[in-house]
């Protein structure tokens, strides 16, 4: 079982991301993009101090300049830049459209990794990519879809894969120095520089007075903490350590699993009805997880 450690990791992080997306999801319906991510990534900076209250502060004794420069550049792209993105997108397209755009981020880490990170393909991870894509693909597929104006439709599919992009860029950055490296440290330093940028592209874009209203105004509190606190906080967490438990290929085909997982606590939390396509994706997609698990 400790020989799966990163597997294990990537598919609770997926789990908790699930969860994160249906609070968020409600909370993007009342508040920008910009503003909610600022305000997940506050609550998870508090929630990071308290671990280091606890755990101590000799977690950062292994990041040198060099590599908080390279975390500080993951977290822009990743957090900054790929969480706004996804947020956006989210909000024009609704959950299960941007579970579609989310398969391209297992992809793009797969290239990346085989082009920066010298990482080879296995059986396991083709036969696991296949059938989670598959499900995904599967489960996902709405026959409304053509009810968007394709304006919107465009919008969104060009901010959700921008958004998927970027997040695999992070990842990628972020992988070589998780070798050696706390996790802990390593998402604790990303999402404060990723807060840090946010509050930047706030002043920088002129929206500042905008912002100040939004934080003024009436918030859904309960979908920010618990959207936050399992997104830019555990999720983060477990899913640092689930690139630094595996490679970089297989916690990122592993992460997609939250899609399926989406899918089921809909059901059962949304009361949302899963036909056969749906109940077909899900199966497909923890056939890809065994895949991955036990293939060589």
């Amino acid at each position: 079982m400790v020989s799966h450690l990163g597997e294990i990791y990537s598919v609770t992080c997926a789990l908790l991301w699930a969860i994160a997306v249906i609070f968020l999801r409600t909370a993007s319906a009342s508040v920008p993009a910009v503003e909610l991510n600022v305000l997940k990534n506050v609550v998870g900076l508090f929630l990071f101090a308290g671990s280091f209250v606890v755990v101590g502060w000799d977690e950062f004794h292994n990041l040198t300049a060099e590599k908080l420069g390279l975390l500080s550049l993951s977290a822009l792209l990743g957090i900054t830049v790929a969480d706004t993105f996804f947020l956006k997108a989210l909000n024009l397209l609704g959950a299960s459209r941007t579970a579609v755009v989310d398969c391209l981020y297992s992809p793009f880490v797969i290239v990346l990794s085989v082009f920066f990170l010298d990482e080879s393909l296995r059986w396991g991870h083709l036969a696991g990519f296949i059938l989670i894509i598959g499900g995904v693909l599967l489960a996902t597929a709405s026959t409304h879809f053509d009810r968007l104006p394709t304006g919107v439709l465009w919008k969104g599919l060009g901010y959700g894969a921008l958004a998927m992009f970027l997040m695999a860029s992070g990842v990628i950055l972020s992988k070589p120095i998780l070798a050696d490296t706390s996790p802990l440290a390593v998402s604790a330093w990303r999402l404060m520089v990723g807060f840090l940028g946010c509050v930047a592209w706030i002043l920088v874009s002129g929206r500042t007075k905008q912002s100040i209203r939004v934080f003024r105004g009436p918030l859904p509190w309960v979908s920010i903490f618990l959207g936050a606190s399992l997104g830019s906080w555990l999720s983060l967490l477990v899913w640092m350590a689930g690139f630094k438990y595996t490679e970089a290929s297989t916690a990122s085909i592993l992460n997609q699993t939250s899609i399926i997982f989406i899918i089921i606590l809909a059901a059962l939390f949304l009361r949302e009805p899963i036909g056969w396509r749906r109940a077909t994706g899900v199966f497909l997609g923890f056939a890809g997880v065994a895949a991955i698990f036990l293939l060589p």
